[in-house]
């Protein structure tokens, strides 16, 4: 085995231990479920990793692109304004412009309660997009979720979620890096 193949199999490892610690100390550990193995802890989803904050943005986020197609037909300026609050406006807009999501409405549930809507949607899809063997571990970081989603939409509406909050951040840093900009140059200025 060269260097590079035994730096893989100990990244893997640790990799897998992570994902054990990680699952033993969400859940009390019923039987082991069937198709869990080590290969298949290696699929446990980056976002289970992640600070409650940015788990609670992703899940939001892809609630709101599971519902986007119901949000088009809303009427309700009150819901809309939730909507927006909870995602902030320019993730709103970019949920509104996604063009990838599934045009229909698919009904899972329906709520006038926006952020239970987008909590409960936006779990079905990280559950759904979670290996089967792992979604009893992987719920227990979720809101209730709002039924079975199929894993293709639910795979779909993750990825544009991801891409979504990149956009935004990479977007929120680009702006921060130019009012730092103007801010060094105004101090410069006053020099």
């Amino acid at each position: 085995m060269s260097n590079n193949d035994l730096l893989a199999a100990r990244q893997q490892r640790l990799e897998r231990f992570d994902a054990a610690k990680l699952m033993l100390g969400q859940v009390e550990l019923p039987a082991v479920e069937p198709g869990l193995d080590w290969d298949t802890l290696l699929t446990l989803p980056q976002w289970c990793y992640w600070p409650k904050p940015e788990q609670l943005r992703l899940i939001l986020v892809a609630g709101a692109l599971f519902s986007a197609p119901a949000m088009r037909l809303w009427i309700d300026a009150s819901r809309i304004r939730v909507a927006r609050e909870l995602i902030g406006d320019n993730t709103f807009e970019r949920v509104m412009a996604n063009d990838a999501v599934p045009k229909e409405p698919i009904e899972l549930m329906s709520s006038d309660n926006v952020e239970a809507l987008f909590l409960s949607t936006g779990a079905a899809v990280l559950l759904g997009s979670t290996h089967k063997a792992l979604q009893h571990y992987v719920s227990c970081l979720l809101p209730e979720s709002a039924g079975d989603l199929p894993s293709n939409i639910a795979q779909l509406l993750l990825s544009q979620a991801l891409s979504t909050l990149t956009a935004i951040n990479q977007f929120n840093e680009s702006r921060q890096t130019t009012e730092d900009d103007v801010d060094t140059s105004r101090q410069e200025g006053a020099l």
